[in-house]
């Protein structure tokens, strides 16, 4: 019985920020009678992936209510950089695009609004992107009084 065992370290480092790299460290275990070579390329290779999903998440801060009640979506967003975000709320059911504007993000806390008046009750995704493609997003319900 044979084991390997394999760490991957990777470091990822803002422009803004190189004096605190953030540390990525996965650890994989793979158990190999000889004949699994499918597999732990496998686990190789989602292990790699869990990584870059981490590297993909946007490093700013999003506060809101997970559900809205009233006609108006509130949210802050602090950063530690300023740039420019493409904002989008996606309907769940219907998959589509139900607003999409562009944010700039000063550095600190920036408050912002949405006017959801317009759309029908149910479950939106709200999606902050930067121009990398780096994103975070958060599930929203949105419901009338």
């Amino acid at each position: 019985m044979k084991f390997l065992l394999l760490t991957l370290t990777f470091f990822m480092m803002s422009f803004t920020t190189l004096y605190s790299p953030n540390k990525f460290i996965q650890t994989v275990l793979v158990y190999d009678n000889g004949e699994n070579d499918v597999e732990i390329i496998g686990s190789i290779y989602t292990s790699l992936m869990t990584v870059e999903k981490i590297s993909n998440i946007l490093n700013i801060e999003l506060i809101s209510l997970d559900e809205v009640e009233d006609d108006i979506f509130m949210f802050a967003i602090k950063s530690q950089e300023t740039k420019m975000l493409v904002m989008k709320l996606i309907d769940e059911e219907g998959y589509e695009i139900s607003a999409h504007r562009n944010i700039n993000v000063n550095t600190g806390n920036n408050y912002n609004a949405l006017d959801v008046s317009t759309l029908k009750d149910g479950s939106y995704k709200f999606i902050l992107e930067d121009e990398t493609g780096r994103s975070i997003e958060k599930k929203v319900q949105l419901t009338s009084k």
